[in-house]
């Protein structure tokens, strides 16, 4: 519910809701993406150890091989090495870079109009 007199800043909130949404997608698509590159390196790590190195070293090198999500710099430091944006500053839109950016845009646009609306500048 948008009360009276708020209906165009409740349709823009939604619709930076939606972005947002949209956008975080982008990041979880290359979070997952880089989640199966580590578990096939992971995979073939463990192939080359079997049967070559004893079970006290094999038992130290897999604690250093647990599947986990990566970091937002790690994410980042990948797209640099892929190269995937050639045309820099323009990002590639489909890349966890324009995700995390618009993602950051949106939230700091949305902040600042909660911040106008609790200022009582506005009424």
């Amino acid at each position: 519910n948008v009360p009276e007199g708020y209906k165009a800043y409740g349709v823009g909130m939604g619709l930076g809701h939606k972005d947002v949404v949209q956008n975080l997608g982008k990041v979880e698509n290359a979070a997952f993406a880089w989640i199966e590159e580590r578990k096939e390196m992971i995979r073939l790590e463990h192939l080359r150890l079997e049967g070559e190195v004893s079970d006290k070293v094999e038992a130290a090198s897999n604690e250093n091989m647990v599947l986990r999500g990566p970091t937002i710099k790690e994410l980042l430091q990948e797209e640099i090495e892929m190269k995937m944006h050639t045309k820099l500053p323009r990002l590639k839109e489909k890349s966890a870079g324009m995700g995390l950016l618009w993602v950051r845009r949106q939230l700091h646009y949305q902040t600042n109009i909660f911040s106008n609306m609790y200022s009582g500048t506005y009424t």
